[in-house]
Parts: C-alpha cells; sequence; structure tokens
C-alpha cells in the first residue's frame, strides 16, 4: 500500500514537473483582463496564450490568442515592472504578463503554455497552467488603466490597448501617461480635463508630465520616438501610420503600397486615456468640459483629434498647428513630394482611414469642415505666428476662409513671429461646455487682415518672407465677447438662453461699427428645421430697445444665421424665435424622425473588432430595447447583439469578428418602430 501510495505521488509530482508554466492568475478589472504566471527561465523561451469558453485540459483544437515574449512583466523602455492593479507592487522577475481586452460579456478560461526554440510544451496541468475556474469578463468602451504611483501633483498611470487593434511592428501595445491632480480636486465633482500633446521635440520614454491648475485636471502623454519617416523626425506626429508598417521595408519612406490603411494608433491613445478616467474612482471627470491643446507637432495633432472626434471635446486650443498636412513642406520644401509621405504614403497610392476616406483629405481640417457643415465641431482658438515659414500664415488663412464658409467656429490671433508659442488672452478655451450653444462669428467687419480679401492660392513651398497679403499681426472675432455659462460679462439680463421658445446671447464689441454673421451651434432645445422661417432682434442692452429685426430661414444644413448682425461696445443682445408653432417642429424633430438615433461603427473599417454605438437625441425617462443584428452581404444572420438603450441616450456593443472572414457585412438595428441599416467591412 505504501508503495502504491508512492507511486501515485511520484505521477502527480512528475506531472506538474511537466508544467514549466504555473501559478496561473487571470483578474478581470475595469475592463481589462490581466494575465500573469511564473516563467520557466530562459531567454529563448515564449508562451502562448490560450483563451476558451470551455475548461481547457489539452491545446489540441485550439489556437493561442497570442505569443508573448519572456520577461514580458518587464518594461525595457521605462526600466520597471509592471503593475496591474492600482497602487500595488510590481510584478517580481519571472513574472509573464498579457492584458486582454474583452469585448463581450462572458465566462472563459486561459491557459499559457511555453515554447522552447520553437517547440510549444503542450502540457496542461489544471491550476499550474490552466484555469480550473472560469473567470466572468466584460465589455467596457472605455476600459481603465492602472495607476502605478502618485507623486504630488503627479498620478502616473499605464494603459494597455487592445492587443488585437495594435500594431506590434511598432511597439509595445501599453504606455504611460501622467494625470496632474491639484489638491482639491480628488474631491471635486464634475472637473474638467485639459490633454496637451507635446512637440516634435519632446519625445523618447520618459515619464510624461501634466500641467493642470487647481480649476482643472491636466493630462499628459508622449508621442513616441518610433517611426524614422524622415531624416531627424521619428513621431507619428500625434495621428498614426501603416497598418503594415513592418510588413514592408520601414526605413524607406516610400514603402507603403497600395491597400494599405493608415491607422490612427496614436490617436487611439488619446482617447482611450482620457475617457479612462471615467472609471477612476478618485476623480470625477465633467465630460462636457474635456479640451485639447499642443503647440507644433501637438497644435497639428490637436486640430487632428479635435476634428475627427468631435463629440468628445468642448473646445480645442492650437498654436502653430499644421491645418493641411499634404501641403506641409516648411523647412524642408527639397523634398519631391509632401513631407508625410513617409507616414501616409505618395498621393498616387490613394491611401485611406479605416473610414475608407483619403488620408489626405482626413488629415486636412478644412476639407473636413467643408464636407460637414451640418455636424458642430468644437471651436478652434487657434494662435501661430505671420513669419512661420513652416506652418505658414497661408494655412491658417484657408482655415479661417473654410470655417468661414462652412460656419465652424474659429477664433484667430496672429503674432508678427516665427514659429514660437503664443497666448490668446482674449479668448479662454476653458469658456465652452459640449452641451451648452455658442455663437459661430463670421465675416466680422471689424477682423484685421488675415488673408481674406484675397484670392485663394497653392499653398506649395514657401521658405521666407511674408507668406500672404496680411497684416503682420492681428485678430480675428477675437474682439468680440459674449456671455456664457461659464464667463458673465456682468451686463443686466445677459444670460445665454437656449429653450424650446428662443435664442437669446448678448455679445459685445470691442471695436466700434462691428457687424458680424451669428450662427447659433451645438443648440441644446431650440428647434431648429431647414426651411422654416426664425425672426431675430437687436436689442440694445443699454437701452433696452430694438435696433433691428428680421426675418431668416434655416438653410438647408438645419443652420440659422443671421447676417451682418451689428454689435455695438456697450452690449447687443441677439433674440431669435420661431415663426408659426416651434412647438410642433419641436415634436417632429424630436420625436417623429428617423434622425432621433443615429448608428456609428468605430472603427470601419476594422480587422479583429469594431464598435456599434446608437445614439438617441431625445433622452428617456427609462431604457429602451435594443436589437442588433449582423448580416453577411447575401443577407444571413452572422451574429445577434440584444440589448438596451442607456437612459443617456447612448450604448455601445462590441462585435468580435475573429471568427468571420474579410468582406463587407451588415448591421441592422431596431429601436423601437425604427429599424437602421449601416454597411461595415472587415479587412484581415
Amino acid at each position: 500500500m505504501r508503495s502504491l501510495a508512492l507511486f501515485l505521488f511520484l505521477i502527480i509530482v512528475f506531472e506538474y514537473s511537466l508544467a514549466s508554466v504555473s501559478n496561473l492568475t487571470a483578474t478581470f478589472r475595469k475592463g481589462k483582463t490581466y494575465i500573469t504566471f511564473s516563467e520557466e527561465q530562459g531567454a529563448n523561451k515564449s508562451y502562448n496564450i490560450y483563451r476558451s469558453e470551455n475548461k481547457i485540459s489539452g491545446i489540441s483544437g485550439l489556437t493561442p490568442i497570442a505569443n508573448v515574449p519572456y520577461n514580458s512583466g518587464y518594461d525595457a523602455r521605462y526600466g520597471f515592472y509592471h503593475i496591474v492593479e492600482d497602487l500595488g507592487s510590481p510584478l517580481s522577475a519571472g513574472t509573464g504578463l498579457f492584458v486582454y481586452t474583452p469585448n463581450e460579456m462572458t465566462a472563459v478560461y486561459y491557459a499559457v503554455t511555453v515554447v522552447a526554440d520553437g517547440v510549444e510544451d503542450s502540457t496542461i496541468v489544471d491550476g499550474e497552467n490552466s484555469l480550473n475556474t472560469p473567470l466572468s469578463e466584460e465589455y467596457w468602451q472605455w476600459p481603465g488603466g492602472v495607476l502605478r504611483q502618485i507623486n504630488s501633483t503627479q498620478y502616473l498611470y499605464f494603459y494597455w490597448m487592445d492587443y488585437f487593434d495594435w500594431n506590434h511592428n511598432y511597439d509595445y501595445y501599453g504606455h504611460l501617461f501622467t494625470v496632474a491632480v491639484y489638491p482639491g480636486l480628488e474631491s471635486r465633482a464634475n472637473v474638467p480635463i485639459v490633454v496637451t500633446l507635446h512637440g516634435a521635440g519632446d519625445a523618447g520614454f520618459t515619464i510624461p508630465y501634466a500641467g493642470g491648475s487647481s480649476n482643472y485636471l491636466g493630462l499628459g502623454l508622449k508621442d513616441h520616438s518610433i517611426i524614422p519617416f524622415r531624416s531627424g523626425s521619428s513621431q507619428t506626429w500625434w495621428y498614426g501610420f501603416s497598418n503594415n508598417y513592418g510588413v514592408h521595408d520601414s526605413l524607406n519612406k516610400f514603402a507603403m503600397q497600395i491597400g494599405d490603411t493608415i491607422v490612427g494608433y496614436t490617436e487611439m491613445r488619446i482617447l482611450y486615456y482620457v475617457q479612462s478616467l471615467r472609471s477612476d474612482s478618485r476623480l470625477s471627470i465633467d465630460t462636457n468640459r474635456i479640451y485639447i491643446s499642443g503647440g507644433s507637432m501637438g497644435g497639428s495633432g490637436t486640430l487632428i483629434a479635435g476634428f475627427h472626434n468631435p463629440d468628445v471635446w468642448a473646445a480645442i486650443r492650437p498654436n502653430i498647428a499644421i491645418v493641411n498636412y499634404d501641403d506641409y513642406y516648411g523647412y524642408y520644401a527639397s523634398y519631391p513630394n509632401s513631407y508625410f509621405d513617409g507616414l501616409y504614403g505618395k498621393k498616387n497610392l490613394n491611401l485611406t482611414a479605416r473610414n475608407g476616406i483619403n488620408i489626405y483629405n482626413w488629415m486636412d481640417v478644412t476639407w473636413i469642415a467643408e464636407q460637414n457643415i451640418s455636424k458642430d465641431y468644437p471651436p478652434i482658438v487657434n494662435t501661430h505666428g505671420s513669419q512661420d515659414a513652416g506652418m505658414h500664415m497661408r494655412m491658417h488663412r484657408h482655415l479661417y476662409k473654410a470655417c468661414a464658409k462652412s460656419r465652424h467656429a474659429v477664433w484667430g490671433k496672429w503674432y508678427n513671429g516665427g514659429h514660437q508659442a503664443y497666448n490668446f488672452d482674449e479668448i479662454d478655451f476653458l469658456r465652452f461646455k459640449k452641451n451648452e450653444l455658442y455663437p459661430v462669428l463670421t465675416n466680422a467687419s471689424q477682423d484685421d487682415n488675415y488673408g481674406q480679401f484675397s484670392a485663394d492660392t497653392s499653398d506649395k513651398p514657401i521658405i521666407s518672407g511674408n507668406f500672404v497679403d496680411a497684416d503682420s499681426a492681428g485678430m480675428m472675432n477675437a474682439y468680440i465677447d459674449w456671455t456664457s455659462s461659464m464667463h458673465d460679462m456682468g451686463l443686466p439680463d445677459d444670460d445665454l438662453i437656449d429653450s424650446q421658445d428662443s435664442i437669446a446671447i448678448t455679445l459685445i464689441s470691442g471695436r466700434p461699427n462691428t457687424a458680424v454673421d451669428i450662427t447659433p451651434r451645438r443648440i441644446q432645445y431650440f428647434p431648429v428645421v431647414a426651411g422654416r422661417d426664425y425672426s431675430w432682434r437687436n436689442v440694445d442692452v443699454a437701452a433696452g430697445n430694438t435696433v433691428a429685426s428680421g426675418t431668416v430661414a434655416a438653410d438647408e444644413y438645419g443652420l440659422v444665421t443671421i447676417p451682418q448682425f451689428a454689435v455695438s461696445e456697450t452690449g447687443s443682445r441677439l433674440v431669435i424665435t420661431c415663426e408659426g408653432d416651434c412647438s410642433a417642429a419641436s415634436v417632429q424633430r424630436r420625436m417623429g424622425t428617423m434622425d432621433d438615433v443615429d448608428i456609428s461603427v468605430l472603427p470601419n473599417p476594422f480587422n479583429a473588432g469594431t464598435t456599434i454605438i446608437l445614439k438617441s437625441r431625445v433622452v428617456k425617462s427609462k431604457r429602451q430595447r435594443v436589437d442588433v443584428g449582423i448580416y453577411s452581404i447575401d443577407g444571413k444572420k452572422i451574429s445577434e447583439l440584444p440589448g438596451l438603450l442607456a437612459s443617456d441616450g447612448v450604448s455601445a456593443f462590441m462585435w468580435n469578428a475573429q471568427k468571420q472572414v474579410s468582406g463587407v457585412y451588415l448591421i441592422k438595428a431596431k429601436v423601437g418602430d425604427k429599424v437602421l441599416l449601416k454597411k461595415i467591412a472587415l479587412v484581415k
């Protein structure tokens, strides 16, 4: 009997000794699953990660979801071991790590095996390198990061992007970011936050610094020097690069090929970092007051991230920014092609972003503005130098003219100087709120000359001199002020009004004889219907009498523009009311049209999984049932994603298409009695 017991004991010991991976754990926190395990020593080893809805007793028939290198718990770029829970202890040497981003709610098992010199050890031992109980995972639209440390006002986070939506030839899928939290902000509710993007000279894998104040949080991150797309610069310019980077010759700046997709990998980091703070119990973010700013390369990224993601930002604050990436030459005019060929490909390749838009159009905010007149974009508070040889005056002239044409908001100030930081004291970009009306000012009579009187000409390379017939220094719109909830001018009865019955805005000019076209944007409550007539009045604030009035019709884009409204130096109040039955218009607009619900898909095209976002313009008192189906192009149902439309009117559904083949699919979403359809493209 003793011999039998000893024999069984030796068998068990032998079996466990075969499992060269041990101490496997998987923990779900804030939208991420952290998988850790004890590694077998040896730099020649890597580790296969398996995931299944069934218990993993063997790997036959299974495909690993990832292979991670030896010493994956250590980050050589920063020189530290990873931490996988807020303010926790670093992983010990010899601990492997993989971070998975769930895209559905389910219970799963994980297992890890070792691969030595290309040969996998398939041994599975329950409780050692395979979970013996399932892990419950959830999909989070905005997963949280891990707070590594607090150093005075600097909260240092580490964030892992979705492993399956990342180009691993570029870099590791996790990076640091820092949030500035001044004393008292931890206990305040609804705190604004400002994301700041650095210029091209501040790269590398150092700890990012976040600037902030006692009134708002600040977020800082790094656009790292990884991609040598030209001599002397290697950042992504806050957007991204080819999905096939590293597949072609990455050192050849013209290496991209037809069919490549330019993916906003860095821009995704910006969005996920700031949105991840929603799940941080230490902070309370005012989602209606999220801002982005930056200078030079950072200013360029500010414009692009702002116009690519207009529903995120309350306002954007670029300084000395590129407006059109295709026309940027600056000091490198000797190049026969665009400065950004190395990131986005030569123009004749006609490469696109994931949304199918030509990448050089997608990187041109003037093109975006002119193609999306009906959509509200975050107001731009812009500064630059008239003698800037890189981000030259012609670019900004074109920005101002394009915004005037499309009636998107921009406030501009330029200095008689070159490529340097500039202040904008007249307009504080923190005054804007995402859920509050503001006036778009265009064609103001007292604007300084920014080139608005010159014919549009090509912005091709110009190296020196004054680049356009314009004043060497000046402002556009910045001398016109108005009262809002964040900025009270102190005039009598000057509250900003946006109601079912009327709009009222009090404005004041710092220059005499000011007349300006005014278009209200981000209207929250006042019903505007294309083709309907609206009455307007100009009330002298000091005297209280009406000095002008008229009627205008909402245009085809649903915009109401009051032409050449006179703004006095003592205050003028614009009042807009609806002609006829406004309440009926409101009911028709808000409750009875298909426009009540929007469907969007990000990313699209996509390569592994995508997020389907349903957004209702009407906030309901309770949640609505939503049925989302995925169909092949020939009508076969592939997947069904039932759920609820949240009471705030926004819901997101994640579709995992890893098991599907490339092609075009159809989304069919049913909300109440409404059915919405949208095509999506899976590209592997």
